[in-house]
């Protein structure tokens, strides 16, 4: 005889059997009190690194379209929404309206047209035309990005409205990890060597805090990935890895990851060392409910009501793994996202996938059994 479950008690039981292909590891049930400070510390430093370079133009690394510029620039002149409520207050409206949002189409854009002329287009609210305009690549920097998520939090815009703006995902900012290194290039030139077939050439060596950050970041990966599924990461190559940063009062919405590249894992690791409950940018799973019984509707807006909204919060003890290999990939149909940021300072997540049986990067990666390079 069947016995009846609660649909929420058996949507958790299924995600602790990592039948949705998402889990979370803690660092506690892996790692010493010792070595846990040892990583702490290694974090931290990460976090400084990046601090360093979080400045205004700072460049994102995923190109975009022009599609979110264009309808910010028309938002911006229309002061009202359709019930006559002011977007923004009088004061923050002259405030918001004085900085300089053009500078996304000088200073990225190759042979930009004219910008009156772009900006006259009839765009309504999470809308563009389907011209070309649209989608002209762009680049968009740190500082751009963060004044643009400041406006979202000052004005009447619900978490719904926003998510549902045609190109918001491209405000979802990666840094590539060579750029963690600053100034200092990721190969640094020594002296001349001989090569294999008998000439001479420049030897290169990556550099030192690029290879600690990507090393460590495989090393935390491999004792997760053994902890979870008691599987040797030796036999995959990293296949990906970008540093997502979100800006104050920044998000990132909801989506599903592009996975065509045969990925086996997704490991999301934080390096926020000082993330208190109070900060939220929490990431959420959003898992396809069976019934309707136990879902309470917000209304005909929430496009994500059908959903159950499983949140893990970015402490830099959690490790998130979506693994691909298992049920079909079903890790790559859930979409997820994070919510507000509303700590004052950004909120750094590293990216890493991997994929098997293939020779590992040559970008100075070593994966043997050394000690644990986070830990000198």
């Amino acid at each position: 005889m069947s016995k009846s479950v609660l649909e929420q008690d058996w949507i958790n039981k299924k995600i602790s059997d990592g039948y949705y292909g998402f889990n979370v590891a803690s660092l506690h049930e892996i790692y010493n009190e010792k070595d846990l400070d040892k990583l702490k510390e290694f974090f931290n430093n990460i976090n400084e690194d990046l601090k360093g370079i979080t400045v205004e133009t700072l460049k994102n690394s995923r190109r975009g379209v022009a599609s979110f510029a264009l309808w910010f620039l028309k938002h911006l002149e229309q002061e009202r929404d359709e019930d006559g409520n002011r977007y923004v207050s009088d004061v923050r409206l002259e405030e918001f309206r004085s900085r300089d949002w053009n500078r996304v189409f000088y200073n990225n854009v190759p042979d930009t047209k004219n910008l009156d002329d772009l900006i006259k287009k009839d765009i309504e609210f999470g809308e563009t035309d389907d011209t070309d305009e649209n989608d002209r690549p762009i680049l968009y920097d740190y500082g751009y990005i963060r004044d643009v998520f400041e406006y979202f939090h000052n004005s009447i815009l619900t978490p719904e409205q926003i998510r549902s703006i045609k190109a918001i995902s491209d405000l979802s900012m990666t840094l590539e990890p060579t750029n963690i290194s600053g100034a200092e290039p990721i190969f640094v030139y020594e002296e001349e060597d001989e090569k294999s077939d008998g000439t001479w050439g420049t030897r290169l060596e990556p550099n030192k805090k690029y290879r600690k950050l990507t090393r460590g970041i495989d090393e935390i990966s491999k004792d997760v990935i053994r902890h979870l599924y008691d599987d040797d990461l030796d036999g995959y190559r990293i296949g990906t890895q970008h540093i997502n940063i979100i800006p104050p009062y920044g998000i990132m919405a909801p989506h599903t990851d592009d996975t065509t590249d045969n990925r086996d894992y997704t490991i999301i690791i934080y390096v926020n060392t000082d993330w208190e409950e109070k900060h939220q940018g929490l990431l959420t799973f959003y898992v396809p409910a069976f019934s309707l019984n136990d879902i309470k509707w917000k209304g005909v807006h929430d496009m994500y009501g059908k959903f159950w909204k499983i949140n893990i919060e970015p402490m830099w003890t959690n490790i998130v793994v979506m693994n691909h290999a298992i049920n079909d990939n079903t890790a790559g149909l859930i979409a997820h996202g994070v919510g507000k940021n509303m700590s004052t300072k950004p909120r750094y997540s590293i990216y890493t996938t991997y994929i098997k049986n293939k020779s590992d990067s040559s970008l100075g990666h070593t994966r043997g059994r050394e000690d644990k390079l986070w830990k000198k």
